[in-house]
């Protein structure tokens, strides 16, 4: 598959939970987030959602056979402008890291 990706990062992050990030007590007073959004390039749109689903599934897949603590990543098919004029579906990742200190998040971050 061909893709055109698009990254944004971001401090900002408020609240966040620690089950859901897999990280034991402590460890997620300090966090950081950012989106990327994938979006199908050429000949390979997702003009239906089943081929977005499957596409979805994959990623999930790769990413679910790799052990990784105080992170997660969410990925949101939704319809995402690919050319001028022209609405198909995209996917966009949430992905969020936390640590108990600033110097332990980025450390985190780097690695993954």
């Amino acid at each position: 598959m061909d893709f055109k990706v698009r990254f944004l990062a971001g401090t900002g992050a408020e609240e966040v939970d620690a089950d859901e990030l897999d990280a034991p007590a402590g460890c997620s007073t300090h966090a950081v987030c950012c989106y990327i959004d994938i979006l199908p390039r050429g000949d390979h749109v997702w003009p239906l959602p089943e081929p977005a689903e499957a596409a979805c599934r994959l990623f999930c897949g790769l990413l679910g056979s790799v052990p990784l603590r105080c992170c997660r990543v969410d990925l949101v098919i939704r319809r995402a402008l690919i050319a001028l004029n022209r609405m198909d579906l995209g996917m966009t990742a949430y992905i969020t890291a936390c640590g108990p200190t600033r110097p332990r998040l980025r450390e985190r971050w780097k690695k993954h």
